[in-house]
């Protein structure tokens, strides 16, 4: 009961704390509270030790059971193991269950045949049959082309051999017994490959006859029939076709998610570049420079940055700096900014660029004011993607999490079972 008492004081401190309690310690302080109760309840009630005076057997189609006792013969006390079998059925009842499994059986011993009256491939004779108490143990007669486990061996004369086949049907425990029999009438196979199964028993009878030998000599005819053997090529060109179309597909599709996954990463990193790069652009304009010379001295600063090593790779600045060679290069200002809308494809650089070209063309009055509000709705923007990426985290570890909750539940629950016997 300490135990209970202590695993819902400690829950009770982590919630009044307010503690970044995750729900996995939350269920296992609880599943382990719960299982403790359970015993201790269960203890508590079996605590008069109420004497026994029989045991319960499980039923015929049970199993047996290993019961640990607590004795008492006057002042001494001791545990006692036994072990309590199932109830064994009368010879009425193993008769009469016999013989639901025989009537069973009968329709499936034919195995592919049509009918016992005209056997051409292997019959169906199973050691046991699921659901029934019994072994089967089958018995053909000698020198008939019925085999003992069901096969149907070649030589069969076209008139039909007429077969006795009988089984024995033996209950587990050894206490009933019966034998039943019955005949079958079997015919050459008619089907193209009974030849070449007659071939391969006969093969392996004169193999076994010949182990004394360094090489095994094949025969070179069969009833009949002048025999030629060769090695069997194995024709692989086709898995190789098959295996090649598959990999180029798997090329095809990795370089698909590898370039799905590069944009994802070039737009992710452009979005997290933009509100720095819309906030340095407002101070410089905001200071009296143009447009022009604005994103000259931002792309100025971030190329002698990169020549001297002192920062890494910015996408978002690399397309400054291709906008501003451009113009360089005689590109009108209202080009290149179109140009880089299109490069880089997102929204808030679409949105950024055409602020330039407006305030271009009308002049720099109130683009300060404009780009001030452009780096604040950057800024909200990039806060909602990480709490969204958070979120997806974990959304993530959701599954992972709700297995170990499962695995640690049943790791104290099983105990809790086990004292209770079930």
């Amino acid at each position: 009961m300490t135990i209970i008492y202590f695993g819902g004081l400690l829950l009770a401190i982590f919630l009044r704390k307010k503690r970044k309690c995750s729900l996995l310690c939350a269920g296992v302080l609880a599943a382990g509270s719960l299982a403790a109760l359970c015993i201790h309840g269960y203890n508590i009630r079996d605590s008069s030790h109420t004497a026994l005076t029989e045991i319960a057997r499980a039923d015929k189609t049970g199993t047996e059971q290993n019961v640990i006792l607590e004795a008492q013969a006057e002042d001494r006390k001791g545990d006692v193991s036994v072990v309590i079998t199932p109830q064994r059925y009368s010879r009425e009842e193993l008769a009469d269950i016999s013989s639901r499994m025989w009537d069973e059986l009968e329709g499936r011993i034919p195995g592919k045949n049509a009918s016992l009256d005209y056997v051409t491939e292997d019959l169906y004779f199973p050691e046991r049959v699921e659901g029934y108490p019994f072994f089967l143990k089958w018995y053909a007669e000698y020198g008939k082309p019925v085999r003992s486990d069901g096969r149907v061996d070649g030589g069969i004369s076209t008139q039909g051999t007429l077969t006795e086949i009988r089984v024995e049907i033996r209950a587990d425990d050894g206490e009933y017994a019966e034998e039943r029999s019955f005949f079958v009438n079997v015919f050459p196979s008619g089907e193209a490959d009974a030849f070449w199964r007659r071939l391969e028993e006969r093969m392996k009878e004169t193999e076994q006859e010949s182990r004394e030998g360094e090489t095994y000599r094949l025969p070179g005819e069969f009833e009949g029939r002048e025999l030629l053997f060769y090695p069997k090529r194995n024709d692989q060109s086709g898995v190789l076709f098959m295996l090649s179309l598959a990999g180029a597909a798997a090329v095809v599709s990795g370089e698909r998610k590898d370039k799905e996954k590069r944009e994802r990463e070039r737009a992710a990193g452009m979005v997290s570049e933009y509100p720095e790069m819309v906030y340095r652009m407002a101070m410089l304009t905001g200071a009296g420079m143009t447009i022009s010379g604005a994103l000259r001295k931002i792309a100025g600063e971030y190329a002698a940055g990169k020549k001297e090593k002192r920062g890494g790779k910015n996408i978002l600045y690399e397309e400054l700096l291709v906008t501003c060679r451009e113009m360089e290069a005689g590109v009108s200002e209202a080009a290149a900014y179109q140009n880089m809308s299109i490069r880089c494809g997102l929204p808030c650089v679409v949105k950024f660029t055409a602020l330039l070209h407006r305030y271009t063309q009308s002049g720099a009055a109130g683009l300060k004011q404009a780009l001030y509000e452009e780096t604040g709705t950057a800024l909200q923007e990039r806060k909602e993607r990480a709490r969204r990426m958070g979120e997806e985290a974990g959304t993530k570890l959701l599954l992972p999490m709700t297995m170990m909750l499962l695995v640690v539940m049943a790791m104290i629950m099983m105990p809790a079972f086990a004292s209770f016997g079930v």
